[in-house]
């Protein structure tokens, strides 16, 4: 198979995140706070049943995604995962149950028809306007993933935790998910620096000799 060519990616920094839920309103802050901490995708969280919330024991289970507004069975070993989420998420979930509208699916979002969500409109008709008015770059849900990535990487996750949590079968993909900056590209990059500015210092002497 042909290499993947250059893709421009965009990621949410913590700064957007938190602008991002407090500027939302339910049911969106819920599906924008499950996308920020777990990582899942916008055809996984349409599918997301109550059922699938193990609140008790906080995990939450994939089971399922949505695919041209069909609900369909998560076929791979590691699409099909289930992973714990923080004690914020669950007490944040069992606050949005207390209104939750129950449907004929027993989904975590539906149209008032009892759908799943299409995560396309949502991004098109409720997400952009949002980042337009926060001043926020114009992105898919996928800048959560790329988000949650990113921090899985910060904090030190174990790869093996970091696989299961987005779904990857190989290392190499969740590694083009994460754009951190290491602490030793910083250092090298410091380094560099000051070996520029010695560079301009010296240029600039052999400049004044020269006028002299």
């Amino acid at each position: 198979m042909p290499k993947r060519g250059l893709v421009q990616t965009f990621t949410f920094s913590l700064e957007d995140t938190r602008r991002i839920f407090a500027s939302s309103s339910e049911p969106h802050k819920t599906f924008y706070s499950i996308l920020a901490e777990t990582g899942i995708r916008g055809g996984e969280i349409c599918a997301l049943r109550v059922a699938d919330l193990d609140l008790e024991n906080a995990v939450v289970h994939v089971r399922h995604g949505v695919w041209r507004g069909q609900i369909q069975t998560v076929k791979s070993r590691k699409g099909n995962r289930r992973f714990p989420i923080s004690a914020e998420l669950v007490e944040h979930l069992r606050r949005y149950l207390k209104t939750w509208r129950p449907n004929s699916l027993g989904l975590l979002f539906a149209t008032k028809t009892g759908a799943p969500w299409d995560h396309s409109l949502v991004r098109k008709r409720k997400f952009h306007l949002l980042l337009k008015k926060l001043g926020i770059p114009q992105c898919g849900f996928h800048a959560f993933r790329h988000g949650n990535a990113t921090l899985l990487d910060q904090i030190g996750a174990p790869m093996a935790v970091r696989l299961n949590r987005l779904g990857h079968a190989e290392a190499q993909t969740t590694m083009g998910y994460t754009h951190a900056v290491t602490a030793d590209e910083r250092r090298i990059a410091d380094e560099l620096g000051k070996f520029c500015t010695l560079l301009h210092a010296l240029n600039k002497t052999k400049g004044q000799r020269n006028i002299r």
